[in-house]
């Protein structure tokens, strides 16, 4: 029975490159650092390289809006986007500027209230190694860093630390909004509904969680990476995955689980890892994204809705609407 089972996993999950339309490309000099699906297209965040190739001082922060047919710069600055993160209309990003000595980062918010057309810059951002932003609305909005976790609620004037249980890491953790909370993934889950005054913790055995969507968890447990369902006594492990992928992003819609994932190991580089089931994660479809290998570089959003941009910088969508 056992090996049965192993045979249909294997079979189910043999990996095919994703043959999704091609709408369109961004600049040769447009570097990509995150893409985010909003109402009627998504927005790409990163920066144009002007002068010579990888000099800092004249890289130009950009940000393109893609309206499922064409995409055109909305934003342009000093420095780099390092993060985006949509919550209806209210799009945020984390910019970044080298100091004046020339051996740390500043850090700005910018904001768009109108589904990424328009930006406007908020102002700095105190902290360390700032690596990403959540937005919770148009003017609230979350940031993460190394031991750094703060909150604005008046559209970026002022920034307040939050305090949580465990060290703040942005390469081990991730920020994300699930059923209107705030939610820290990491060692564990981390959860709060009213501003970081009071959070609720699951430890979900120990497990490192990397995703988390409604009760869905995606986590390394036992040394495997597995995907489960909360329960009252903790998650109902439904699937085993490869250990190499780790994970970025996750979406449940109804029966259909689908989920994005970065390659480590001796596949490390190896584009960007889409896994999709239609039977609530009885059996699974692999597909190879042919993207940047780097966390945010792709993006899941309800009924099908996905972008990537891949190495040519041409944007990639399934063939549905994108609104």
């Amino acid at each position: 029975m056992a090996f049965t089972w192993m045979m249909t996993w294997l079979t189910a999950c043999m990996e095919k490159t994703v043959n999704w339309e091609t709408t369109t490309s961004v600049p040769d000099t447009f570097f990509p650092a995150a893409t985010r699906l909003v109402s009627g297209g998504a927005v790409l965040g990163g920066y144009i390289q002007g002068g010579d190739l990888g000099a800092i001082q004249d890289q130009r922060a950009a940000i393109y809006f893609w309206d499922g047919t064409s995409a055109a710069a909305v934003y342009n600055g000093p420095g780099w986007v390092v993060s985006l993160a949509a919550d209806g209309a209210a799009v945020w990003a984390i910019a970044a500027t080298l100091d004046p000595s020339g051996a740390d980062s500043q850090y700005r918010a910018l904001r768009s209230i109108d589904g990424g057309h328009s930006w406007a810059d908020c102002g700095g951002v105190p902290g360390s190694s700032i690596a990403q932003v959540l937005s919770v609305g148009p003017d609230e909005a979350w940031a993460l860093g190394m031991e750094t976790l703060l909150r604005t609620t008046d559209a970026g004037q002022h920034w307040t630390p939050v305090t949580a249980g465990g060290a703040r890491n942005s390469v081990s953790e991730r920020l994300a909004k699930v059923g209107g909370r705030v939610v820290i993934t990491g060692d564990g889950v981390r959860a709060t509904a009213d501003g970081g005054r009071t959070w609720l913790e699951n430890g979900v055995d120990g497990s490192t969680v990397y995703a988390v969507d409604g009760g869905t968890v995606l986590a390394r447990h036992e040394g495997a990476l597995k995907l489960g369902v909360m329960e009252s006594g903790g998650p109902r492990w439904r699937a085993t995955f490869p250990e190499s992928l780790r994970p970025f992003r996750l979406v449940v819609d109804g029966q259909t689980i689908r989920w994005l994932a970065l390659s480590s190991g001796a596949d490390v580089g190896d584009g960007i890892k889409l896994y999709e089931s239609l039977d609530a994660g009885q059996t699974w479809t692999a597909w190879r994204l042919p993207a940047q290998a780097k966390a945010e570089a792709a993006d899941l959003g309800q009924g099908g809705r996905a972008v990537f941009l891949d190495t040519r910088r041409r944007i990639h969508a399934p063939p549905v609407a994108p609104n």
